[in-house]
């Protein structure tokens, strides 16, 4: 199935299936916010702030991060 294409996603995924944050949270959001992307799936343990324009979608697990990224 398609995902939007205004859509990015970041975060380590472990053998579980669970998201993981990475480093550079704010650096990765602001570059996508350059490049035009206006939502983003990221872990809930990720970020704790906001970046205007971009849309922040938690997701616990890969399983909820597939079912948020299908376009609607």
């Amino acid at each position: 199935k398609p995902i939007d294409p205004e859509l990015a996603a970041f975060g380590e995924v472990g053998l579980s299936g669970e998201l993981r944050s990475v480093n550079g949270t704010s650096q990765r959001l602001n570059e996508l916010k350059r490049m035009g992307f206006k939502k983003c799936i990221l872990p809930y343990s990720s970020w704790s702030g906001e970046i205007e324009d971009l849309e922040l979608i938690f997701v616990k697990d890969i399983r909820e991060a597939i079912k948020k990224s299908i376009a609607k």
